[in-house]
């Protein structure tokens, strides 16, 4: 056997598996990050739902500390709405930068904020008005302030209709690739292990069929010499004995394999008849 067919049969029995086994992992490494993808999706969405849940409590306590206050005319009932007021614009931008990537979004929360700052315009004008003993407390059951704050209360509704819609339908989507992604690994695996069983083994007979054509060949070659030829292992074991050797030992091959060479072929000191070093 040639030893550069040799060695190209090795390279092609290591490389391969290689190849398989780094595209195996290429693949399941996309798959594992685009599930991170849609599972950061759905993270995303509850975040975004959290915080128009905070924009909601805070105009709703606003609201009823200002109907407190009107109510009453005690100053202590409109400490929830100041705060609110100093509070509004960070909670507001807040959740205008989380639905950056969806302009219908935006464009609610825009719708949100507008009719916020009218009412606040309308609920300052009404508070000075009952600071200075103007206002009538009946106010409080106004049916234009009642009207604005359920279309307020309806706006971030809808917004959040959206991003519920778009969480069942993210939660839905991280949950087909997590199956699609343990489908892949289970027949990837099944099929590359099958693969490289059948590339081996096919590899190793073709590799080992080669080596006893060569082993023959190199039989053959030395059973031809025409002088004694013994061949033997690193522990000097015997391998092979060619026709004159055996005629010259007195050993065939199949008595002579695996035996010491000192055994079969004993060397003596001409001058002392002492057996002499191999």
């Amino acid at each position: 056997m040639e030893y550069s067919n040799l060695k190209s049969l090795l390279r092609w029995m290591i490389v391969v598996p290689i190849l398989v086994t780094s595209s195996l992992a290429g693949l399941l490494f996309w798959e594992t990050f685009d599930l991170n993808r849609s599972l950061q999706l759905v993270d995303h969405t509850d975040r975004v739902l959290d915080q128009s849940g905070h924009l909601l409590k805070l105009l709703v306590d606003m609201e009823y500390a200002k109907r407190g206050y009107i109510a009453t005319g005690d100053e202590s009932f409109l400490r929830p709405y100041l705060e609110g007021t100093s509070k509004f614009d960070p909670e507001y931008q807040a959740l205008f930068q989380l639905v950056a990537d969806s302009p219908a979004q935006q464009r609610l929360l825009k719708e949100v904020d507008a009719g916020y700052r009218e009412s606040e315009e309308d609920d300052s004008r009404i508070i000075a008005l009952r600071r200075a003993g103007k206002a009538d407390p009946t106010l409080i059951e106004n049916r234009l302030r009642k009207s604005k704050m359920d279309t307020l209360r309806d706006d971030i509704a809808e917004f959040q209709g959206v991003e519920e819609g778009l969480r069942i339908e993210r939660v839905q989507a991280a949950h087909q690739r997590w199956i699609v992604m343990v489908t892949s690994c289970l027949l990837l695996g099944l099929g590359s292990g099958v693969f490289l069983a059948l590339f081996t083994r096919y590899h190793v007979e073709k590799l080992g069929t080669k080596l006893l054509q060569s082993e023959e060949r190199w039989t053959a070659t030395l059973g031809s010499i025409g002088e004694a030829v013994i061949a033997t292992d690193s522990e000097g074991l015997i391998t092979f004995l060619n026709p004159i050797a055996a005629a010259l030992t007195g050993w065939q091959l199949e008595e002579a394999l695996n035996e010491p060479i000192g055994n079969v072929l004993r060397l003596l000191n001409e001058e002392t008849g002492m057996t002499a070093d191999n």
